[in-house]
């Protein structure tokens, strides 16, 4: 099962927690991450710690991914992180 999967632009987003860290689930990962790879599908993986830590990078990443797998990309006023912000600005 996928964590979260964009059928549009073929992309797949697993965030991990320490159990992925063991040897075996990590050659695990990397065969499936290789057989998703091989069907045309583009996976990001991020630990669980990381995402906490870095959430604005790994949101950034992920919505540059997809805007480069869309078949349809959205403009960048669009972006929910960046309405969020403008609005913040807004209500100084």
């Amino acid at each position: 099962m996928l964590d979260f999967f964009r059928v549009e632009a073929f992309v797949d987003v697993e965030l991990d927690g320490g159990q992925h860290g063991f040897p075996v689930q990590r050659e695990k990962d990397a065969e499936r991450d290789e057989w998703l790879g091989s069907r045309g599908v583009k996976v990001l993986r991020f630990w669980n710690s990381e995402l906490r830590r870095e959430r604005r990078s790994i949101l950034d990443t992920i919505w540059t991914t997809l805007q480069e797998r869309a078949p349809h990309p959205l403009p960048e006023y669009c972006r929910p992180m960046r309405q969020a912000a403008e609005a913040m600005k807004g209500n100084r």
